[in-house]
This record gives C-alpha cells, structure tokens and sequence, in this order.
C-alpha cells in the first residue's frame, strides 16, 4: 500500500477538482494521470483526449498498457455516472472509432487479456445512440462477433434501421440461438407479426446440432487424452529414427504432455441451454448423460405451439412498444400452459392490468 498516493487519491475524491483541459494528450501523459484522473471532476476534453491517445497507441509497437487505457477510460466517466449520449457527436464517433479498433485487432491481445478487453469494449458502447453509419457498421460486425451481436439485439432506443436489419438476417444461424430478441425488433416495426412454426423448427434443429457436436468434440478430446496418456510410447518408440533426429526437448515436452492429460479432468459437453425441459439418456459414446433427441423431437411435435406462444411472449417483452399493445398482446397468447411466462414478463414490466386481468381469469 503506497501511503502518500491513497492519501491524495482520498483527498482528490472529496475535493472534486477540475483537470486542465490539456491534462493527457499523449501516452506519456495517460501514465501520469492514470492513477488519479478518475478522482477529478469529469471533463469532456479530457475524456476525449484519452480516447485519442487510446485509438492512436492501440496498434503500437510500443510498449502499452492497453487493459490499463481501456479500464481507466471506462472508470472515468462510469465513476461519476456520465450519460455517455449527453457527450458530443464527435466524441460518440470517437468511442466507437476505439471500439473499431479495438475488434479489429484482436490478433495483437494476449489471451489473459482477449477477454478482459472484449468485455470492457462491449461496455464502452452499452446504452449509446448511434448515427445511422456507425450503427451500420455496428450491424456489420455483428454478423461476425457475438458482443457486437449483444450490442445490436440490445440496443437501447428503438430503430427501424435495426429492425430492418434484424428482418434481413431472421432466418439465418446468427438469430438462431436469440429468437425471441430478434422477434421483439420485427414486432417494432410490425406489430401483428408472429414467428412461423417453420422458423422455430430450423431453430429447434440447428440447437440440436450444436449439442450432438459438442458430444463429438467431448467423446474426441477424451479419445486423444487416452492416447496421450497410455499409447504414446507405443506409437512413437523415443529411440525411431523416423525421417531426421528428434531434439531430446522435445520427447521431454511430450512427457510433460502425457502427465498434464492423466491427471486432466475428463472433458464434458457443454449444451445450449433452452427455455424448455430437456429429456436426457446416459450415452455410451461419451459415457455422460446427454440430450435424448428422439425424445426431444417428440416433444417438439406435441409442443410447437406453446413453444410459439412462449417465444412470441418474450419478443413482446424485449420489443420497445408502448404498454398497451404489449398487454394486448401479451393476452392473445395467454393459455393455462403459458401462465408463468406471462406471469413473469407481466411482473417484471409492471403491468399492472394485466396482471389483474390474470388474476380474473383464474376466478
């Protein structure tokens, strides 16, 4: 613990100082600052001084901290509770010019930090308002990165430009495992619109793939730690001159191989996770309990009309429409079997009628 620097930062947070205008307008200047900028009262010259800094250094040769830039930028205007869309358009632009950057760089990460960064990124566009080009290109790149993809489905305001967008990509993979968000962009823009039985059975079926792949991918990886660990020796004799000879290293190297994967966990499948019960049987393959996709087809066929009932009942939750035609149609697709969907969107948007109206319809 340095003293001297808690005592500043505690007497820089009290006091609420202002910072000159000039404060950091390079990376030497960020190193200097960055332990107590976030104390100052928030100035937007600054702020759009160290997202310069940032866009500029971000593909840099030079040594950088980019988790540091990145999480005091963030820090700065979140400490203080600074509606991001109050700023400037050309300080908007400029978020979304270092959250370009950022995606388009990813190769240049370590790792550790990859994830870290991505979702610090995500958070640096959460709730802001675009002009029409950047929202495109947000809509771009969604079609390649999921926390793009989030920024899109969640955008904050309602958007025909989004609505048409989501209307093009509707029937591909990329909405497959986010009907009910994507439903509630089309019911923006139509309200009368109701997701086909067709849609939800590719959905339905594209979900199953991925589970019967993440089996493939468990049973593989297992199988290749087995031979790993017992058969190695066996198939590469260390003393085989096969073409050219083998560094010692790098038979040192397997070995070290060999014991990290006896003592390593057996490799599970990880499944989507779906608003609907999953029947499941324990699988020879993969010697795990996994999903029974007979059975599951089978309820697939009993239940596609609950399960659009309950899919339309999320769209209209996540949709921006006005109260009344959400209550309108959240009673339209009210059945015994879809109670606790509506009960629960009902509850959660406060409305207040309908859920008097439930109350009336159980007596």
């Amino acid at each position: 613990m340095n003293q001297r620097t808690d005592l500043i930062k505690a007497i820089l947070k009290l006091e609420k100082a202002n910072v000159a205008n000039d404060a950091i307008r390079s990376y030497a200047d960020f190193l200097k600052q960055r332990d107590f900028i976030i104390y100052h009262q928030f100035n937007p010259v600054v702020f759009e001084g160290m997202l310069d800094v940032a866009i500029s250094v971000w593909v840099s040769n030079g040594k950088v901290n980019r988790l540091s830039l990145l999480t005091t930028i963030k820090r700065y205007f979140t400490e203080q509770s600074i509606d991001l869309n109050s700023l400037s358009y050309d300080i908007i632009k400029k978020i979304f010019q270092l959250y370009l950057v950022i995606l388009e760089n990813k190769h240049i990460l370590s790792s550790n930090q990859l994830p870290l960064i991505e979702k610090l990124a995500s958070q640096l566009i959460y709730g802001v308002e675009f002009e029409k080009h950047e929202l495109q290109q947000l809509c771009n790149l969604a079609t390649v990165d999921d926390k793009a993809l989030n920024r899109i489905l969640r955008y904050p305001t309602l958007s025909k430009q989004v609505s048409k967008w989501i209307l093009e990509q509707f029937d591909t993979n990329l909405l497959r495992l986010r009907r009910a968000e994507a439903v509630g962009w089309i019911l923006d823009a139509q309200p009368d619109f109701e997701v086909s039985i067709e849609t939800l059975k590719a959905d339905f079926e594209f979900v199953n793939q991925l589970d019967q792949a993440a089996i493939e991918n468990a049973v593989m990886t297992n199988a290749i730690d087995v031979l790993m660990t017992n058969e190695w020796e066996e198939l590469f004799p260390p003393n085989v001159n096969y073409f050219e000879p083998i560094p010692d290293e790098v038979f040192d190297n397997w070995e070290k191989e060999k014991l990290l994967r006896k003592f390593k966990p057996k490799a599970r499948p990880e499944f989507v996770k779906r608003f609907y019960p999953v029947p499941t049987m324990k699988s020879e393959q993969s010697d795990d309990w996994v999903p029974d996709f007979k059975s599951l087809n089978e309820f697939f066929e009993r239940n596609h009309l609950n399960l659009l009932k309950v899919t339309m009942i999320w769209g209209v939750a996540y949709s921006r429409l006005d109260k009344k035609t959400k209550v309108k149609l959240l009673k339209k697709y009210y059945a015994p079997e879809t109670h606790y969907s509506v009960y629960r969107v009902a509850k959660k948007l406060e409305l207040l009628d309908l859920l008097k109206w439930m109350v009336e319809r159980l007596g």
